[in-house]
């Protein structure tokens, strides 16, 4: 009996080590201070998120994705890479949003150990005349070398045709009925070693 425990309780130690060792992203909620600075900028969106990485390998590149679908057709997409060498901790993602009539601007910030960049991205605006729903990964385990969705926008008339929940970010039929949509903005991540 004590070998069975002693057994089961090595399992679960286990597990819990190799599930805090791989790298997650997780959304959070930004801080009242930071919610004001947005309305003042006029940015109409953010999609926040934390990035805690694999300390055993600090050699990383993370790139990100926005991409615009048209009723399940990819048509527009952006991509850059940051170099994440050398860092072992936390890194913080966000994208905001900012609308014209024509054209969607992303200010795109990463923050790690006190250094931090910013990109300026830009698609074009599927209808400013247009409903919309989005939503954010609550949190997943990165898998290393795989692009995968962390955020996403839809465009539509009236009622959102299907509503967004958080099991398209683990299947792949959820997300295609999503993308079937009039009009999608997704976010990815990939993090390759």
């Amino acid at each position: 009996m004590k070998k069975q425990l002693f057994g089961i309780m090595m399992c679960l130690f286990l597990s819990a080590c190799s599930l805090e060792s791989k790298p997650v992203i997780q959304s959070y909620e930004l801080s009242e201070g930071e919610q004001e600075v947005l309305v003042a900028a006029d940015m109409m969106n953010d999609y926040a998120f934390d990035l805690t990485l694999n300390k055993d390998v600090p050699h990383y590149t993370l790139t990100y994705w926005i991409e615009r679908y048209e009723q399940g057709k990819k048509v527009e997409s952006v991509q850059k890479q940051i170099n994440l060498d050398g860092h072992d901790g936390r890194v913080r993602l966000h994208f905001l949003e900012k609308e014209s009539e024509d054209r969607i601007l992303y200010h795109v910030s990463n923050a790690m150990e006190g250094q931090q960049g910013l990109m300026k991205e830009e698609i074009s605006h599927p209808n400013p005349d247009l409903g919309g729903s989005s939503l954010s990964v609550e949190k997943i385990s990165l898998k290393e070398n795989k692009p995968q969705v962390i955020a996403l926008r839809t465009f539509h008339k009236g009622t959102p045709p299907a509503p967004l929940t958080q099991t398209m970010y683990e299947s792949k039929q959820e997300l295609a009925k999503v993308l079937q949509h009039d009009h999608v903005i997704i976010f990815k991540v990939e993090l390759e070693k």
